[in-house]
């Protein structure tokens, strides 16, 4: 096993070792967060969980909104018939 991680830090490094085991930490960190929101906290008005503000800046998720505002006032224009 010692071999083997020899042979894969050698052959990409170790900086890049180093940013897939925080890559796989922060996957875990959102999972948790998520996983506790839903369970203790989550309610029909929470537009998106924990791990999506951690995720995105302010202008990506004001771009984002702004998407899916345009198609729910679509699917509510269709119920006014």
């Amino acid at each position: 096993m010692l071999q083997l991680r020899k042979v894969v830090v050698d052959s990409i490094g170790d900086d890049k070792v180093l940013g897939i085991v925080k890559k796989i930490m922060f996957e875990i960190k959102m999972l948790y967060l998520d996983t506790q929101w839903r369970m203790f906290s989550f309610n029909c008005w929470g537009a998106y969980p924990p791990s999506f503000y951690y995720r995105y800046t302010d202008e990506e998720r004001a771009k984002m909104w702004e998407k899916e505002k345009v198609e729910l006032l679509k699917i509510l224009e269709g119920f006014e018939d």
